[in-house]
């Protein structure tokens, strides 16, 4: 599995510098596909006589536009603490930036951003508005932000584990103070939260891969791979 992950980290730097790539006009290869549709959009609407038509272009453009802004949000920050500057200069700043503070901030941030920008996707594409429906049905809204911040956290430590920007020891320290924190949690019995007991259990089953990843880790050195 942590090869796996691994692939996938390189990919993700092989896909966002070509991405992120300057062209020779000064634009990034982004900025250019979304230049260049924009051109698109203006030239066919001049074309079109059609009152009707152009209606139906500019809906979509602007269905482009959202959708295209609001997947790129949830994709930049999962991606921001892997090309932070800090990682790559002095232990004590590897120590800092991967803080249980910075972990935490990082994981629910994450999470809010992905779950705000699929919401929104979702209203103006299919007119589905699922954030009401997770107001009213809270458990449902704090099962959704569990998996979603399990998924943020098993990517935050897998990129830590296989780049070594920690310790092991202090990795399995902070995951054992998690797993008490959430497991205490999950033993509580209070009529109010029993709904909500399945939200801590599965972010403690995704502590428990990370824990199997630092294994994982510690069979690559022991088959020198």
């Amino acid at each position: 599995m942590l090869k796996m992950m691994k692939k996938y980290f390189n990919r993700i730097y092989i896909f966002h510098g070509a991405i992120t790539k300057k062209t020779r006009f000064g634009l990034s290869n982004i900025g250019t596909i979304f230049f260049l549709v924009m051109i698109v959009f203006v030239v066919v609407n001049n074309l079109v006589n059609t009152e009707n038509l152009k209606y139906t272009i500019n809906k979509i453009y602007a269905y482009f536009l959202v959708c295209f802004t609001l997947l790129l949000m949830p994709y930049f920050q999962i991606i921001s603490f892997i090309f932070k500057k800090d990682i790559k200069n002095k232990k004590i700043n590897r120590v800092k930036f991967c803080s249980s503070i910075n972990y935490l901030k990082y994981c629910v941030k994450t999470t809010f951003i992905v779950i705000a920008s699929f919401w929104f996707v979702l209203k103006i594409l299919f007119e589905i508005d699922i954030l009401k429906f997770l107001f009213i049905n809270t458990k449902y809204f704090f099962i959704i932000f569990s998996i979603i911040f399990s998924i943020i956290s098993i990517f935050w430590f897998s990129y830590i584990i296989i780049y070594k920007l920690l310790d092991e020891q202090i990795i399995k320290a902070k995951l054992n103070l998690f797993i008490a924190i959430a497991s205490t949690l999950n033993l509580l019995q209070i009529n109010e939260i029993k709904e909500y007991i399945i939200s801590f259990s599965i972010i403690i089953v995704s502590y428990r891969w990370i824990n199997y990843l630092i294994e994982e880790k510690k069979l690559w050195y022991r088959n020198g791979t």
